[in-house]
């Protein structure tokens, strides 16, 4: 199985860099519904220059429209959709089921990729996609090596996992904190990053304090072996919001890696400098070493402050470092593991291995100096370009047409031009006829045959024919990537069926605190048989439909838990993953879903029948449907690293789960609170 790399492409220089070092695929978006919406790259006008200019090395690229869609934009998005496919898209990266689900009824030739933002991440999961339509998955970073692998055993979806940039704190797709404080989503490409900020962790009498929830970089250059062995087909990087000096040199390193060659420190270390908030091999380590010391590019360590003067309008800085600082270096300072200064440094003057730059900001002596950009790297690294090889047969001889055979790969074009004049004092040089054939920004020759007899040419001739030769041979290779052509629609909309029947219903947490309502929610703490059964036999002694509220996340083992319990009781649950659609038992559609559309409740109704759905990030009028639309108290984020191992230290053997919580420098509180099946779920709640 030859392993895919697919690169991010946040603008056309990204798209060139990422193809020149060697990217298989890359994924991008446009303006419009894509989850890097604060990034200006594409758009329906340019999108056909990138796609073409991918395709000519045969790149594939990839559509992100990764967001979650209201009712009245989701025509719009649809007629994005046909002209993306008909400009030539290879597949598109989707998160919303009602936008899938429309794609696969009007469009069932277009490929689906599922977005890591639906949060798919176990075998269930999986099966539930491929019913859905989907080719392949983009699986949720936490997923476990092992999962990944019972994935690949049983299933024939292809597999897509993230193995080199910024990872989320929280579970895919389930961060509603900007969400709540902002109004502004992560599943609307809006994200604010209040993870970014500092917090305060308060856990009986213990406080923390830093950037607790900021999450390093991944990083599993180290795993290519693994993941290969379980089954995953493409590794992505991610960055689309990054500079295209990061493109560059993470294809590159990942491309020599797949390739089996050395990936040497130095060029490790360049990647390092192009961007890392820390680097981590995320939840393949225990349970997620993920938390980064410092909230923005940490660099790579070179050195330290030795000498500090003070100056009238600029400051000296003496720095003691082996590295070979260079005019606009950017520079991040640390005392004591803390960011106290970054700066750009354009006044550099040396003595020996000591520099002087010279700032206005203050910086202590002993401080760690790390460089977090070095132009002259930069510079050298994006003026790298590959070209794709040819074979020419140039033929001129006198009195006949003039002829040039170009070949690459099964491709063959072949050009007769004007008839060639015989020559009176000037005869043309085979180097001088190959110099003008070699004028190509995107072909170079490999191997040339140039016959001349008896001749001259000028110049303009050899390009006139060059030209036409190279350009037909772009449309030839071009011709293969071309898609059926796909006609607009406008599709229906859903009309109003409000269901005005009350769906009552009370969710309890503690067995103590039962009481009577037509729907109980048993949303339990610690998964225990024993309680859940006590919850059963109430439900039944008091004619109450009873629903277990399942977690968002779940491997075999909190499957196999959760399967024995439904197999022993008469309880529904709460779906808050699709993974839970496996399991044959009546149904409440989870908040955690991410229902967002009519459409997405469509979808969800075809999988199976529910009673009624929670909705967390819409107002429920603006959804026309007839199931009962719900709201339950928000949930702020999903942790699936432990904090308390995080902040507390200790491990599973010596759990010191207890009250605790974040605070934001405002003041705004957020309860951590555990949900454990068999693996831990980290919820923060008001």
């Amino acid at each position: 199985m030859k392993m895919e790399l697919l690169a991010p492409a946040g603008d056309f220089e990204s798209l060139k860099t990422a193809v020149y070092n060697g990217a298989n695929a890359v994924y991008l978006g446009i303006k419009q519904f894509n989850a890097r919406n604060n990034i200006d790259g594409f758009d329906l006008n340019n999108l056909a220059d990138a796609v073409n200019f991918a395709h000519l090395y045969q790149v594939k690229v990839y559509l992100a429209l990764n967001i979650l869609i209201k009712d009245d934009e989701m025509n719009d998005a649809l007629n994005i959709v046909c002209k993306a496919n008909n400009i030539g898209v290879d597949a598109f990266i989707i998160q919303d089921l009602g936008l899938a689900g429309l794609i696969r009824k009007h469009y069932p030739s277009i490929i689906l990729h599922a977005s890591t933002q639906m949060g798919v991440h176990n075998l269930e999961g999986v099966k539930i996609l491929e019913k859905l339509g989907f080719k392949r998955v983009v699986l949720s970073r936490e997923t476990p090596l092992d999962e990944i692998k019972r994935i690949h055993d049983n299933s024939d979806i292809e597999i897509e996992f993230f193995v080199q940039g910024a990872l989320c704190v929280s579970f895919s797709g389930n961060c509603y904190i900007c969400s709540h404080l902002a109004g502004k989503s992560g599943n609307r490409g809006v994200c604010q990053q209040f993870c970014r900020l500092p917090y305060r962790f308060e856990s009986d009498n213990i406080t923390k304090q830093g950037f607790l929830l900021s999450a390093k970089d991944i990083c599993l250059i180290d795993y290519l072996k693994k993941l290969k062995e379980v089954g995953v087909l493409s590794l992505k990087i991610e960055g689309r919001a990054r500079r295209p000096f990061y493109v560059a040199q993470a294809c590159k390193v990942y491309r020599k890696a797949l390739d089996g060659e050395l990936v040497t420190d130095e060029e490790f270390t360049k990647l390092k400098i192009a961007f890392n908030r820390e680097l981590t091999p995320a939840y393949f380590n225990g349970n997620g070493n993920i938390i980064s010391k410092i909230q923005g590019n940490n660099g790579v360590e070179i050195g330290e402050v030795v000498d500090f003067k003070m100056g009238k309008k600029f400051n000296e800085v003496f720095i003691k470092t082996d590295y070979n600082l260079q005019s606009k270096s950017g520079l991040k300072f640390l005392y004591k593991n803390k960011e106290i200064a970054s700066i750009g440094s354009y006044d550099i003057k040396k003595y020996g291995k000591l520099y002087r730059v010279t700032t206005k900001a203050k910086i202590k002596v002993g401080s760690k100096v790390n460089i977090i950009q070095d132009n002259s790297i930069e510079e050298e690294i994006l003026k790298y370009k590959t070209k794709l090889p040819i074979n020419v047969k140039f033929v001129a001889i006198k009195n006949k047409p003039l002829i040039l055979i170009v070949s690459w790969n099964d491709e063959r074009v072949e050009i007769k031009g004007e008839d060639v004049l015989q020559a009176k004092t000037l005869v043309n040089k085979v180097e001088d006829v190959k110099r003008q054939l070699e004028r190509s920004q995107v072909f170079q020759i490999n191997e040339s045959e140039i016959i001349l007899k008896d001749c001259y040419l000028l110049n303009s001739s050899i390009n006139q024919i060059r030209n036409e030769a190279y350009n037909t041979l772009q449309e030839k290779i071009l011709k293969k990537y071309e898609k059926i052509k796909l006609n607009a629609i406008n599709i229906e909309k859903i009309g109003k069926k409000y269901n005005k029947n009350k769906f009552n219903f009370k969710i309890i947490e503690d067995m103590q605190y039962l009481e009577k309502c037509d729907n109980l929610i048993y949303d339990y703490n610690d998964f225990s048989m024993e309680d859940i059964k006590l919850f059963d036999d109430f439900c039944k002694q008091n004619k109450c439909d009873g629903y277990l509220d399942l977690p968002n996340f779940a491997t075999e083992q909190d499957i196999l838990k959760i399967t024995k319990v439904l197999n022993e009781t008469n309880l529904g649950i709460v779906a808050n993953n699709l993974y839970a659609f496996k399991f044959n038992c009546k149904k409440i559609g989870g908040q955690f879903l991410n229902i967002y559309n009519s459409y997405t409740i469509q979808q969800l109704l075809e999988l199976d029948k529910m009673q009624a759905c929670f909705v967390e990030e819409i107002d429920r009028e603006d959804l026309n449907l007839s199931v009962p639309l719900l709201k339950r108290e928000n949930v702020y984020m999903t942790l699936l690293h432990c904090p308390f191992k995080q902040n507390l230290g200790g491990d599973c053997n010596n759990c010191k789960y207890n009250k605790a919580s974040y605070t934001m420098s405002n003041g705004r509180k957020f309860n951590i609170k555990r949900k454990k099946t068999y693996n831990c779920v980290f919820l923060l709640k008001d």
